[in-house]
């Protein structure tokens, strides 16, 4: 207890210098170049999108009647106006991540780093590209994060889109998912998997094909592929369903969640085939310097044949608040619930601990970006699953250009 004390006391004062020294950071990386936009225009803060960037990244990188962005600067936005090719900058962003982590009862270690390349434009009126390959040096792994391909009917009004590719449903995307370098830990509800050895979570890409329409502030979406796990071997198609309500300028929303799918699992004695699904509430609330999110989440997994099958429920909740104290930080605190049965237990047994996995706690964090490419966060992690703590410092160094 006391070192966790000591470690609180070294993180606010480091929040408080943070605080003390502070200078604001405009534009965003090839986003900011290419379009002429500050962070502001389409940011709560950093990598917290505001409803016009909500807005731009469901048109493909577009505003609302802008074709495309590769008018030369300075021209009118319009039909038969000279354009000129994208340049490199304007379309890739480097990203890098470097980090410490301390376990506030043992050890601590510095990370070898994480460097990504992020490519996205809207390269035509109608089709925009997307892809986020990730280098992590200490393993020596490369992994593709996100690739797709999007069409989009119109940039005014009403319209349709489609993606195709490796992508992550937007509704949980925008509303505290994620990519990898946004921030230092999800919601545990949705990145907590089933007790049964299915790898799926809600924060995972699907590979496949996903329509959306937006009419007016009510955006719908819909998307069938292969999930995590699945190979030649095992074609299922999993399908998914988004709705999200836009309420305010702010860009509060409440939406709606479903997943529906099936995957090899290996069990026991061989290999079974979990069929499962989830769904969810997924909101916000916002004003200009503060905004709460949240999620509920619940829904099923089959339980290994060896341990005379069944189903185990798996739910959760989070809620985050955060509030921008100047034009250049931030501060934030969530709190975690993330229940999961255990299989081959008992039904008898379904409210005690030996029947589930309990994981609940608080997180809290500060993050101070001193420039357009440089970002500073820091994290104090609470958490305790069925009685035994896990509780970490975590403190990054992110950059971009």
């Amino acid at each position: 207890m006391r070192s966790i004390r000591r470690w609180t006391y070294a993180l606010a004062g480091c929040a408080a210098i943070l605080v003390a020294v502070t200078e604001y950071g405009h534009a965003t990386p090839a986003m900011g170049r290419r379009m002429g936009a500050n962070c502001a225009t389409c940011h709560f803060r950093p990598a917290e999108l505001n409803v016009a960037g909500k807005d731009f990244l469901r048109r493909g990188f577009r505003f609302e009647e802008v074709p495309t962005p590769d008018i030369a600067p300075g021209a009118e936005r319009g039909e038969g106006e000279d354009q000129r090719p994208l340049t490199l900058t304007e379309i890739v962003s480097i990203l890098g991540e470097h980090g410490f982590e301390a376990d506030l009862d043992g050890g601590s270690a510095f990370e070898g780093g994480v460097f990504e390349l992020v490519g996205a434009a809207a390269v035509s009126p109608e089709f925009s590209l997307f892809t986020e390959v990730e280098f992590k040096v200490e393993d020596e792994e490369v992994e593709v994060e996100e690739f797709w391909g999007q069409w989009t009917s119109a940039t005014e009004g009403n319209y349709w889109t489609a993606r195709i590719g490796q992508f992550q449903p937007l509704l949980l995307l925008t509303n505290q998912s994620g990519g990898p370098r946004i921030s230092l830990s999800r919601p545990e509800v949705y990145s907590g998997r089933a007790a049964n050895g299915n790898r799926f979570r809600p924060r995972n890409r699907l590979r496949g094909l996903e329509i959306g329409r937006m009419c007016g502030d009510l955006y719908t979406y819909f998307g069938i592929g292969n999930g995590e796990g699945q190979n030649e071997e095992d074609n299922h198609m999993d399908i998914y369903a988004t709705t999200e309500l836009n309420l305010d300028e702010n860009g509060s929303s409440v939406g709606f969640w479903a997943y529906f799918g099936e995957t090899p699992v290996d069990g026991e004695d061989g290999t079974f085939t979990d069929d499962f699904h989830r769904v969810g509430v997924v909101g916000n609330c916002a004003s200009e310097r503060t905004k709460f999110t949240g999620a509920l989440l619940w829904g099923e997994n089959d339980s290994d044949p060896y341990w005379n099958g069944g189903k185990l429920d798996n739910h959760g909740f989070f809620l985050m608040g955060q509030h921008l104290c100047s034009s250049d930080t931030a501060v934030y605190a969530r709190w975690d619930d993330f229940t999961r049965d255990l299989p081959g237990v008992s039904p008898s047994a379904r409210n005690s601990s030996s029947r589930e996995l309990d994981t609940d706690g608080i997180t809290l964090g500060i993050q101070w970006w001193p420039s357009t490419y440089i970002r500073i966060v820091g994290e104090l992690q609470f958490l305790e699953t069925n009685g035994e703590d896990d509780d970490t410092l975590a403190i990054a160094f992110q950059w971009a250009y």
